[in-house]
């Protein structure tokens, strides 16, 4: 529901209108993580199924917001610098003119970057940012009110406890490799039906 909700609701449609079509959503728990499915019944005839993945600890995959077909082209690694802040690093797969092509979505002729918007505007159209960081410098859990949209987020924090619980008794964490020869496939990127 992120995309549809914080980036089509809340601030009007920031990538594509095939966004605005609210997600059937699927939470599926893998030996990696989480794989997150949002698919829609677009307009046009077509379905989509847009798939995120998490692996543990730390690495996000996600799909193209100008919805191109296929897998993703990056990853997302978020690094706790203390208790209160995490960097996010991108590893992203570009194509050499990458800058010479127009971009796509509904924000291509008006894209203003993050750090060049006012408070304003930046309250005007929240982004991943402003959502994060409107909850304090640290979520209490106490203070959460989960719903059933929040499936992902239990999965998630039970993997992690279990992992931890493994670990804390002498295992191995999930996905480890010694090996190069080993193979983690992910399932994330927009796949059409």
């Amino acid at each position: 529901f992120h995309v549809q909700v914080l980036h089509t609701t809340f601030s009007g449609t920031q990538f594509v209108r095939e966004f605005e079509v609210m997600p059937t959503v699927r939470f599926d728990e893998i030996e990696a993580g989480v794989t997150y499915t949002a698919h829609r019944d677009l307009d046009d005839g077509r379905s989509m199924d847009r798939v995120s993945t998490w692996m543990m600890p730390n690495l996000m995959f996600v799909p193209d917001v100008a919805m191109r077909p296929g897998r993703p082209n990056g990853l997302g690694i978020s690094v706790p610098v203390d208790d209160s802040h995490a960097r996010i690093l991108m590893a992203l797969r570009v194509p050499a003119d990458a800058r010479s092509r127009p971009m796509r979505g509904l924000e291509a002729e008006t894209f203003k970057p993050w750090h060049e918007r006012t408070l304003a505007e930046r309250q005007d159209q929240p982004g991943d940012y402003e959502a994060q960081a409107g909850q304090g410098p640290i979520s209490l859990h106490s203070e959460e009110h989960l719903v059933t949209s929040d499936k992902g987020i239990g999965l998630q924090r039970r993997m992690l406890r279990r992992a931890m619980e493994t670990v804390a008794a002498g295992g191995d964490p999930p996905v480890l490799a010694f090996t190069e020869s080993v193979v983690v496939r992910v399932p994330s990127g927009n796949f059409f039906g």
